[in-house]
Formats: C-alpha cells, structure tokens, sequence
C-alpha cells in the first residue's frame, strides 16, 4: 500500500467493453429431460428367482414374460426379495420392468434386523 492516495484516476479504461455478447443464448431444450438412470435396464439372457415348488423344483423366469404381467402382478413379483440357487431377485435382473431405478431404490415396508453381540451390545 501507498502511504497517501495516488494524484489522480487513469483517463480512460485501458481496453474498451465490448458492444455485446460474442455468441447469442441458445434455444429451449427440444426434449425434456428423462428420469432414466444409465442402469436402469432389463437383462434380456438373465433369469430370475420366480419361485420354489413343494418339491424343491426351481422356476426361473426372465423379463419378458414378466413384461407381459398386468402392472399388478409385475409390482408384486418385483417386491420379491429372495436370491438363491445363483439366482437374483427380480427387481434386479428387470429393473426398468419393476421400474427399480434410482441409484437408491428402496422398498419401504422392508425390515432387517441388526444381531447385538452378548449382553446386548
């Protein structure tokens, strides 16, 4: 810093403004934009978990023919949670079917359960 003020302003700026923006704005959008997240895909060649029979026969279905459900039928398949026999759920192999495709989809009447150790801790 100066001691005291400078004698006097510059008489002009150095560079002029410029008269107006370079580039004019852009238009609107021509679409809007989608909700769809990247992995937010059926897997066409995978199988999931339909069900389990009495006699233990494992029935595996993929997501085409649960596609072809009534919108019903398709949430109430979807809310299956039960991976075995290397097969997952369905929510996972047909997440844009179940429509189970924000990165942290959740199911809100699910439950766990967190094990404490001895003497409750």
């Amino acid at each position: 810093p100066t001691v005291a003020p400078t004698n006097s302003p510059t008489p002009q700026p150095i560079t002029p403004p410029t008269p107006q923006p370079t580039t004019p704005p852009t238009d609107q959008p021509t679409m809007p934009p989608t909700k769809k997240y990247p992995n937010c895909v059926d897997t066409p060649s995978a199988f999931f978990l339909w069900k389990v029979t009495k006699r233990g026969n494992v029935k595996k279905k993929d997501c085409q023919w649960l596609a072809g459900k009534s919108k019903r039928k398709r949430r109430d398949i979807c809310k299956q949670n039960e991976c075995r026999f290397g097969l997952f759920e369905p929510r996972r192999i047909c997440a844009e079917t179940c429509e189970f495709c924000e990165p942290c989809a959740e199911i809100k009447d699910s439950r766990f359960f967190y094990r404490t150790g001895k003497k409750g801790k």
